[in-house]
């Protein structure tokens, strides 16, 4: 990693960049009780001297207990393996090994399955107790063993754009005659336009079934509204389901009914720029209200798998199932990460970030740090994922069938 050590005058600059960006940006106007100020204040004659200049500062933005927040210069920059190729991984025995493998991501088109074991990042071996991050400039190397084979390897370019065009999101089988089975990687797009269809085309094609199993374990999130059309699904009715809260509509005051709504995903194209210039100019605090899709053959039989690699617009939609007992919640507590957030330039090649807006229920609940409990606790198995078993589903499909 290239050792960052600016000058004292620059370090000057830069705790006074950060302490102002978190006084106008971070989402919560009480900062959770801490002055990042008096925080950064205190510490300011170490912090010009110190050796580890943007460590010692992540240290001090820790005790905002809020995710994700991480300050760094650019040649710092890493990213989480996870992301990167969708999966999550799972410690077990002093070693790596891989949990979720998400359709659409690198992983799952090497062809690793659940309980493979991460064995090098570019032919470095993964000892460390964390996951592996990497600097997203050059191809990286993924070696890894399924259980019963030989080491094998794939490579990706982190610098490519995912194509959301031709990218598979979601997957679907049917699990017997009655219970068909759904399951969402990720919700790409501002207004999910795409991953909406793609929901859309895989309930089809289950053609009716009498329960579901919607699977959101390891599901990577949101950056926009496509986890509505999956949660319309949930309900025949149009119902609230929450509300994003910027930090000046927290100061200015609100009420909930007065937010600016999103109701529908566009179902055409041409209706897109209609849909974006509603919020263009506007407070980014929005609700969200379910579209209104009628009655299924499957509601009231919904079971639903989350765990701790749940995040973020996977969560909304776990916490929006379980506040209206929409669905059966099985597996483990998801992330509680459900903050938007944003990456912000504060000078000499330097980058803050920190969530910009809250995200609360209708009721007025946030999961975040607490996650959304299950109603039946099934952890993971690393014994019978390298057996070739999901233990988690196989659970899930036999309540599935009792519904």
């Amino acid at each position: 990693m290239t050792s960052f050590a600016p000058s004292e005058d620059v370090r000057r600059q830069l705790i006074e960049t950060v302490v102002s960006t978190c006084e106008q940006r971070f989402y919560d106007p009480q900062l959770h009780g801490v002055s990042v100020r008096d925080l950064l204040g205190r510490e300011q004659s170490r912090l010009l001297r110190t050796s580890t200049f943007t460590t010692d500062i992540n240290t001090l933005l820790a005790r905002l207990e809020a995710y994700p927040v991480e300050f760094g210069h650019e040649s710092e920059r890493r990213v989480g393996l996870w992301k990167a190729i969708k999966c999550s991984f799972f410690r077990w025995n002093g070693a790596w090994i891989f949990q979720d493998v998400l359709i659409g991501g690198h992983a799952c088109a090497a062809g690793v399955r659940s309980g493979a074991a991460l064995i090098a990042v570019d032919d470095a071996e993964v000892s460390q107790p964390d996951i592996p991050r990497f600097r997203p400039s050059a191809r990286v190397k993924v070696t890894f063993k399924n259980p019963g084979e030989s080491e094998q390897s794939f490579e990706f370019d982190p610098t490519e754009k995912e194509d959301e065009n031709k990218t598979q999101y979601v997957e679907h089988r049917r699990l017997d005659e009655r219970v068909g089975y759904i399951r969402v990687s990720k919700f790409p797009g501002i207004l999910g336009m795409g991953i909406a269809k793609e929901i859309d085309s895989a309930i089809r094609a289950l053609r009716n079934p009498d329960a579901l199993v919607i699977d959101m374990r390891g599901n990577l999130g949101s950056v926009g509204a496509g986890n509505l059309r999956l949660m319309s699904y949930l309900t025949p009715d149009r119902i609230p389901v929450g509300y994003s809260l910027t930090r000046a509509r927290a100061q200015q005051g609100y009420r909930r009914e007065e937010l600016a709504q999103f109701t529908e995903i566009p179902r055409l194209k041409l209706l897109a720029p209609l849909t974006l210039l509603k919020f263009k100019d506007g407070d980014k605090s929005i609700t969200v209200v379910t579209e209104g899709l009628g009655k299924k053959s499957f509601h009231g039989r919904i079971v639903m798998l989350v765990n701790e690699h749940t995040i973020s617009g996977g969560e909304i939609v776990a916490g929006f199932a379980t506040d209206h007992k929409m669905a059966t919640l099985v597996g483990s507590p998801t992330a509680g990460k459900l903050l938007g957030w944003a990456s912000i330039s504060v000078g000499h090649e330097c980058f803050l970030t920190l969530p910009t807006v809250n995200y609360m229920t209708w009721e007025g609940r946030t999961f975040e740090r607490t996650g959304v409990i299950p109603d039946h606790h099934v952890p993971f198995s690393p014994e019978a994922a390298i057996g070739g078993i999901d233990n988690q589903l196989a659970a899930a499909a036999e309540l599935a069938r009792t519904l």
